[in-house]
């Protein structure tokens, strides 16, 4: 099984490689300087920031107050950025808990989809 490290440090790898995916994080920061989408796993607290200049970063802990906060199990979590799982129907269920701006997940699905070659919906 893919750990959502492994995931979110592939994402990233990847995003830093591509225009494509810069072009994609400087539009879903439009005119912030930047926007930051926790995740939350069992004890493992992880944050992606994307930057206005298309930089991104993976940190390790917890952000004090970020865009989006994803929290579920890790697989939950995993399913959800390989396109295995839609948000609609994990949030549904409470299987995933979004708190925060939930609308910043579709660019994050976007970048996905983009860079770890999956098949999903952005919602």
């Amino acid at each position: 099984m893919a750990s959502l490290r492994g995931v979110l440090e592939e994402l990233v790898k990847k995003a830093r490689e591509s225009r494509e995916a810069r072009e994609l994080i400087a539009k879903a920061c439009s005119h912030y300087p930047g926007k930051v989408l926790q995740f939350k796993a069992g004890g493992e607290k992880l944050y992606l920031v994307l930057y206005a200049d298309g930089s991104i970063e993976l940190k390790e802990g917890e952000y004090p107050a970020p865009d989006v906060h994803y929290i579920a199990e890790e697989s939950t979590l995993v399913d959800m950025l390989l396109g295995r799982a839609s948000v609609k129907a994990l949030t549904r269920d409470w299987t995933l808990v979004v708190e925060g701006a939930m609308h910043e997940t579709e660019h994050l699905l976007k970048l996905a989809r983009l860079l770890l070659g999956r098949d999903h919906e952005p919602a």
